[in-house]
């Protein structure tokens, strides 16, 4: 059975540049699509996905998916690997 974690996130979308951070409990995420019609809902899930290096099928965004702030769960890593991808992740 795969490990899965909850993530808990804000999001900011129509940014110049595809970015994210960890600070304390929240992982900050900033997109480059627009918030209408799940476009930044969609880029968020990619860019995890290419990031955490996991299938976008196992990442799923389970609470606020309208609003800013989300909750997303990641299937295929521990919370350790979670946050070690993202410290590694090359800008």
């Amino acid at each position: 059975m795969k490990d899965s974690i909850l993530i808990n996130c804000k999001v900011t979308a129509g940014s110049k540049r595809r970015d994210l951070s960890i600070e304390k409990d929240l992982l900050k995420v900033w997109v480059c699509a627009c918030r209408e019609k799940g476009k930044a809902n969609k880029e968020l899930v990619e860019f995890l996905s290419e990031v955490i290096e996991v299938s976008k099928s196992d990442i799923e965004i389970v609470k606020g998916e309208w609003g800013t702030l989300k909750t997303v769960k990641i299937r295929g890593v521990s919370l350790e690997e979670f946050k070690e991808r993202v410290r590694s992740w090359k800008r």
